[in-house]
């Protein structure tokens, strides 16, 4: 994957992930797709919400 330096081209990116079928049907893909998108929201820090992946 190419080295992306700029926010608009990081969400162009999702977006295609977000076409490809095969990884779309992976709830695992969709769920990392959620989280990064979310990561851009006001006042979330990280990526990975680790402590819903996290419990039990």
């Amino acid at each position: 994957m190419p080295t992306i330096t700029n926010k608009s081209s990081f969400e162009d990116r999702l977006a295609e992930l977000e076409q490809e079928i095969e990884l779309s049907e992976s709830p695992a893909v969709s769920c990392m797709i959620e989280s990064i998108r979310m990561s851009f929201v006001q006042g979330r820090r990280g990526i990975c919400k680790f402590r819903s992946w996290n419990c039990s």
